[in-house]
C-alpha cells in the first residue's frame, strides 16, 4: 500500500480516535469523576492517618500509664515517711526526713503536671480520632451510590464508542503495524499525531515546511514527522 492510501487511511484512523477520546474525556473530566477520585484518596489519606494517630494515642496512654505507676511509688514512698517515729529520731534523721518529703514533693508536682498534659493529650487525640472516623463512616457510606453512578455514565460512554471503536479498528487492519505504534507513541505528546499539511504550512504547529521535505515526501512517498512538533505530515493532494 502507498503513502496517499497508508496516511488516508490513518487520518480516518485519527478522526474516529479523536471523536472516541472526545467522549471518554467528557467522563474522565466530569464533576461526577472528580469526585468520586477525591473521595478514593480521601479514604486512603485518612486510613493513613487513623493508623498513626492511633499509634500516637497508644504511646500516650503507655507514658501515662509509666506516670502514673510512679506516682503511686511516689504515694507509697510518702505513706511510709509519714508512719515514722518522729519522737525517736536524731536531728539528722530528721533533717533526712524533711529533705527526703522536700525530694517527694517536688517529683509529685512534676508527675501531676505530667499526669494533667498526657490527659489532655490523649483527650484530644481521641476526639480528633472519633471525628476522622465519623467522616471516614460518611465516606464509605455515599461512596456505593456515587460509585454506582458512575458506572452507569461509564457504561453509557462504552455503549456509545464501542461501534465507533469496531470502525477504527478495522480501519487499522488496513494500516501498517510499525505506522500505527509510531502514532501511539506521538500520541503520547499530541493528541492529533498525524497533521494535514496546508499550503506548505504544518497543520499542527503552523511551521512552515521545508520544500525538500514536501518534495521528498512527494517524490519518494515517504512518512516523515514535522521536524518542529514531531507530528507525522500527511500531504492529501499530490
Amino acid at each position: 500500500m502507498n503513502y496517499s492510501e497508508q496516511m488516508r487511511n490513518l487520518w480516518e484512523y485519527q478522526k474516529i480516535d479523536q471523536e472516541i477520546d472526545k467522549r471518554e474525556n467528557v467522563l474522565k473530566n466530569s464533576q461526577l469523576r472528580k469526585k468520586l477520585s477525591r473521595s478514593v484518596a480521601y479514604l486512603k489519606e485518612q486510613q493513613v492517618n487513623v493508623s498513626r494517630m492511633e499509634g500516637e494515642a497508644q504511646e500516650i496512654q503507655n507514658k501515662l500509664e509509666i506516670v502514673s505507676r510512679e506516682c503511686k511509688k511516689s504515694s507509697d514512698e510518702y505513706e511510709s515517711i509519714d508512719s515514722l517515729n518522729y519522737d525517736e529520731m536524731t536531728r539528722d534523721q530528721l533533717t533526712g526526713i524533711r529533705q527526703r518529703s522536700a525530694q517527694w514533693a517536688d517529683n509529685m508536682s512534676r508527675r501531676e503536671k505530667e499526669l494533667v498534659k498526657l490527659t489532655n493529650q490523649l483527650t484530644s487525640q481521641s476526639a480528633q480520632l472519633e471525628e476522622m472516623r465519623e467522616k471516614i463512616a460518611k465516606t464509605k457510606k455515599e461512596y456505593p451510590a456515587l460509585k454506582a453512578k458512575y458506572d452507569e455514565e461509564a457504561e453509557k460512554i462504552n455503549k456509545e464508542t464501542a461501534p465507533l471503536k469496531a470502525e477504527r479498528d478495522e480501519i487499522g487492519k488496513l494500516i501498517d503495524k510499525s505506522l500505527l505504534q509510531h502514532y501511539q507513541s506521538i500520541k503520547g505528546r499530541h493528541a492529533n499525531p498525524v497533521a494535514r499539511v496546508v499550503s506548505s504550512q504544518c497543520s499542527g504547529c503552523n511551521m512552515q515546511i521545508a520544500p525538500f521535505v514536501l518534495n521528498k515526501i512527494k517524490s519518494s512517498g515517504s512518512i516523515l514527522d514535522c521536524e518542529n512538533c514531531g507530528r507525522m505530515l500527511f500531504i492529501d493532494e499530490f
